[in-house]
């Protein structure tokens, strides 16, 4: 998880020339929207200490971001007509991962000491992801005429982002909370033996 962490930190920061640009955002995107998302839940001791009901809540939102931003990658940058709905679902991700990682960061930096707190700001990678596709999918929902794009979209994709999650939650989160609290808990090793 560390390298995978430390690879897309370094694929981030490379320099490239123009054509090789939406390949190196698209490993970017995919590692630290999506891969470093998950491994996190699978395996950071802080989030696993959470409350059942807590981690169902926090995974059905981010998991929803992970699919918006898969759906957004396939089909998202070939029509301007869903770009405002996708600018306003991942903003609603860009102030989750922020308020993940501002909770996480306490605990990242005492981490740091020991060596492991770093993948403690994988959720402010993943809010730089995020922003970075709002900032993309609003461009592309401007209009030829560059005016303001329409207003519904964002408010669509804000409402989404927000709602579909909480539907789930408060239809499932129970159900969710009792299959989280029964799935066995990763093996994380010696060194973090006393945290799982």
């Amino acid at each position: 998880m560390l390298l995978a962490f430390g690879g897309t930190c370094v694929v981030a920061s490379w320099r490239v020339r123009p054509e090789n640009l939406a390949a190196k955002r698209l490993v970017v995107d995919l590692s630290g929207g999506i891969v470093l998302p998950l491994l996190c839940f699978a395996y950071d001791p802080i989030l696993r200490g959470w409350t059942p009901k807590g981690r169902a809540a926090v995974y059905l939102a981010v998991g929803f971001q992970i699919l918006l931003l898969a759906a957004w990658k396939l089909v998202g940058p070939a029509t301007r007509r869903h770009a405002g709905f996708f600018a306003g679902a991942f903003s609603v991700g860009v102030i989750l991962a922020a308020l993940i990682g501002t909770f996480l960061l306490p605990f990242s930096m005492i981490g740091l000491l020991i060596g492991i707190g770093v993948l403690g700001f994988t959720p402010f990678l993943t809010a730089w992801v995020l922003a970075r596709n709002v900032g993309q999918a609003f461009r592309q929902a401007l209009p030829p005429s560059h005016k303001r794009p329409d207003s519904w979209p964002l408010v669509a994709g804000l409402l989404t982002a927000i709602g579909v999650p909480g539907l789930i939650y408060l239809v499932a989160g129970d159900v969710i909370g009792g299959l989280l609290e029964r799935l066995p808990t990763p093996a994380f090793g010696p060194f973090f033996g006393p945290f799982s």
